[in-house]
């Protein structure tokens, strides 16, 4: 079943917490070592160590009960990292991405041409690191 069947008939804080879950699954499901890593533009490898929902204490993420806490992620890029300690906390983050196709709707008396998008957890997941590290 597809994140976004689940989030049908939710509250804003629901579906936040459906989603923010359903990555955590995903990025945990990656490796028996639970780390993932990937090429960003510049030719970094950039690498998830750690991941967890909650609470960022010190260097660990205690699971909070609130149904809006954030999803963090240990990131370093070629073995460093960037912001002193590495971790990046995230909000309700996006689990869709444009899928390359377009469709044309009508507001007012213009039309607009907009992407249409598909659900891709892992690639919208690797799309808001790669937006926190660009200036890196």
């Amino acid at each position: 079943m597809a994140i976004l069947d689940l989030m049908v008939n939710k509250t804003s804080e629901e579906r936040t917490e459906i989603k923010t879950n359903a990555i955590y699954d995903k990025v945990q499901s990656l490796s028996t070592t639970k780390q993932w890593s990937f090429k960003d533009p510049k030719g970094r490898t950039v690498k998830i160590e750690k991941s967890g929902i909650g609470e960022l204490i010190g260097d660990t993420v205690v699971l909070s009960l609130k149904k809006t806490s954030p999803i963090w992620f240990k990131i370093s890029v070629d073995g460093k990292y960037l912001n002193g300690d590495g971790w990046y906390g995230f909000v309700n983050p996006p689990i869709m991405i444009p899928d390359g196709t377009f469709s044309t709707t009508q507001k007012r008396d213009e039309k607009l041409t907009v992407s249409n998008f598909k659900e891709d957890i892992l690639e919208a997941t690797k799309q808001i690191i790669l937006q926190v590290l660009e200036g890196s």
